[in-house]
């Protein structure tokens, strides 16, 4: 009788190690099929352009050092964003901030292939530091919102102004904020 009982527990035993293996197999063979997919490209990686995105569009310099373009619009293409766009028309992909300005755009890392974006003529210069005066209901992640199209940049404000922000929760009405680019 504790031969049978024996024969069962090791007949058990070798089923779990069957399905333990089993799993094991098709988990390494996911791992690999995933690994392949990556390389051959057909998953997208956010940032990156996977199309030429077209013909070089002349970059002018305006009154007052502001670049201009030739071109009204832009249609999105697959795989760029808006950093990638105006490093494009603008020569510095810093730009992105008019694009999201231009055209009303509530989430900045959100953008559609076949969406049509304006191209605005005159971009802010960005290479130079700008001023913000705090009117009465401002804080720092509205005044982020504003200047970089996202509230989270709040923290490069604070970190410019130290000296003059002690709690970034309370801002005082016609303080000088120094805007880093």
């Amino acid at each position: 009788m504790v031969e049978k009982q024996k024969e069962k527990v090791s007949a058990s035993e070798e089923a779990v190690s069957m399905f333990l293996g089993l799993a094991i197999v098709i988990a390494i063979i996911a791992i690999v099929f995933n690994y392949f997919q990556r390389r051959k490209g057909d998953v997208e990686v956010p940032g990156t352009v996977s199309e030429v995105v077209g013909s070089p569009t002349p970059i002018n310099l305006g009154t007052n050092g502001e670049k201009t373009v030739s071109d009204d619009e832009h249609i999105v293409k697959k795989g760029e964003s808006l950093w990638l766009i105006a490093a494009y028309y603008y020569g510095n992909g810093d730009y992105w901030t008019n694009l999201v300005t231009a055209n009303n755009i509530k989430n900045p890392n959100v953008i559609s292939a076949g969406q049509k974006l304006i191209l605005p003529k005159n971009v802010k210069n960005l290479d130079a530091e700008e001023t913000y005066v705090v009117t009465k209901g401002d804080h720092l992640w509205k005044i982020a919102l504003e200047k970089y199209g996202d509230g989270f940049a709040w923290t490069k404000i604070w970190q410019a102004n130290r000296g003059k922000i002690g709690d970034p929760d309370i801002l005082a009405v016609n303080t000088v904020l120094t805007i880093p680019k």
